[in-house]
């Protein structure tokens, strides 16, 4: 009995290993092939797994490249717009310029006047000038009358340079301009106190009134300046007469150079 046991049990085991000895030919039969297949396979896989992260992050770039780019397109359309804007109200300014000076014109349309923009004013200048873009470009001399509104005379040309030009105002501390009080067309001579400002002596027993003109001998049109107070001392035969010009150089953009 225990010999049949054995016996057996050998013929199980030499079924085994045949077993197992069969299973590995198989293996090493068909495994180069099975290899064959799956390897391109699951390269291809890794392959598509890594170009798809590559695609995931580039993808990512070109948003973050594209927002930038937004962005900067963004502030430069706004800077042409405020650009645009900028000009259009400059251009509505300078044709409202162009429309008052032809009407300032109007009022004098015997005379021939060269129009220069005012650089400079009394606030920017020293004393009581005015620097203008007009110069000898444009055949501007010394002593050319120089006007405000057309009919106001202001001052005259210091200094001619070749684009350029200085302008002293009557009102000019120390500047004395010949004048006539219009209404008893009595001549005096108008002294600059600065700012627009000016003082006369008449003799004390003229009448004198407030608001009464002093305009160019001859020119009953151009006023010079406008009596704002007068000022008396018995013991002074004449009276301090306090005149202010119609015209704030300070608020000027523009003037009128009368041309000979």
């Amino acid at each position: 009995m225990n010999y049949l046991h054995d016996k057996a049990r050998r013929s199980k085991r030499i079924k085994y290993l045949i077993g197992i000895f069969g299973v590995l030919i198989v293996a090493l039969l068909f495994t180069p092939k099975i290899v064959a297949r799956i390897a391109p396979t699951g390269h291809t896989l890794l392959g598509r797994l890594f170009h798809f992260k590559q695609n995931v992050a580039f993808d990512a770039d070109d948003m973050l490249l594209s927002k930038q780019k937004l962005i900067i397109k963004n502030k430069d359309l706004q800077e042409r717009v405020a650009t645009l804007t900028a000009q259009i109200e400059q251009d509505k300014i300078t044709a409202a310029q162009e429309i008052k000076i032809q009407e300032e014109l109007a009022q004098a349309p015997e005379k021939k006047f060269v129009v220069a923009g005012v650089l400079a004013t009394p606030t920017a200048s020293p004393y009581d000038t005015l620097v203008i873009d007009v110069g000898e470009n444009v055949g501007i001399k010394r002593g050319m009358r120089v006007f405000a509104h057309v009919v106001i005379p202001i001052g005259y040309v210091s200094d001619v340079y070749a684009k350029t030009s200085n302008v002293i105002l009557y009102s000019t501390p120390g500047e004395h301009t010949e004048a006539m009080l219009s209404s008893i067309e009595l001549r005096t001579e108008l002294i600059g106190r600065g700012g627009g400002n000016f003082e006369a002596h008449v003799p004390i027993d003229v009448p004198i009134t407030n608001g009464e003109q002093a305009v160019v001998p001859g020119l009953a049109g151009q006023i010079l300046a406008v009596v704002g107070d007068t000022s008396r001392n018995p013991r002074d035969p004449f009276q301090k007469v306090l005149l202010v010009s119609p015209a704030n150089a300070q608020n000027l953009s523009w003037v009128y150079l009368e041309k000979e």
